[in-house]
């Protein structure tokens, strides 16, 4: 019989698709190790000059 995995894989995909929609890194710390989620390098944050109205996706 196989052990209980530390992060449900469903868990792991949301976790995934959070630090690539706000281009961020996620740390998550489960039996005394660390997993990353890490954004890929094609997702940018937007640049400090340029508003973005989340609601609607206009660019100011």
């Amino acid at each position: 019989m196989t052990a209980p995995a530390a992060i449900k894989q469903a868990d792991m995909r949301r976790l995934a698709a959070i630090a690539n929609d706000h281009a961020m890194t996620i740390e998550v710390e489960a039996d005394g190790k660390v997993y990353r989620f890490i954004p890929g390098i094609h997702n940018t944050r937007p640049q400090e000059d340029q508003a973005v109205d989340l609601g609607k996706g206009i660019r100011a």
